[in-house]
């Protein structure tokens, strides 16, 4: 349900970002513990790395960037049955003095995304598996919401797969 409220208050022009002093080790110090009993129970390994030249405080919206870094992380949980998750935020550059910019990476070794559906992966109510027999649950939003809500905060989002190797 809150998903469906996201999509409708992004799509309506309603959501608001908001950009404040953020702090990303706290932000991915929150991911560990939140993923931490999933990585435990399944044996696989959650990994993350910020780059040092990335400045302590950044302004941005913490809560959004944790949506997004939550849906993203989740789904890779959700799709990797052995092996790792990674997660790693590196220092881009940036064209504007005083403003940094961000690229963050979540990478697994799960199953992979056939190449036929990677055109399909941001859109609404879409996932790679269809129908009632389908092996994994979900609405197909997440991924819509992150990527609305990531271009609300002036990024872009893509994603790198290969079908049984793991995506980024």
């Amino acid at each position: 349900l809150t998903d469906i409220l996201d999509l409708s208050r992004i799509e309506s022009g309603k959501m608001s970002i908001h950009s404040e002093s953020l702090e990303l080790p706290r932000i991915f110090n929150h991911l560990r513990a939140l993923f931490f009993p999933a990585s435990r129970q399944s044996g696989i390994s959650f990994e993350f790395e910020i780059d040092p030249a990335i400045p302590p405080r950044l302004l941005g919206d913490a809560a959004r960037l944790q949506q997004v870094l939550t849906n993203v992380v989740g789904n890779a949980f959700k799709f990797t049955h052995g092996g790792s998750v990674n997660l790693h935020a590196s220092l881009l550059s940036s064209s504007t003095e005083g403003r940094c910019r961000v690229l963050f990476s979540v990478a697994d070794n799960g199953i992979g995304i056939p190449d036929d559906k990677l055109g399909d992966l941001f859109k609404p109510f879409s996932q790679v598996s269809q129908g009632y027999t389908r092996s994994y649950q979900g609405a197909g939003l997440g991924l819509s919401i992150c990527k609305r809500l990531v271009e609300l905060m002036g990024g872009s989002i893509s994603v790198e797969s290969q079908e049984g190797v793991g995506t980024t």
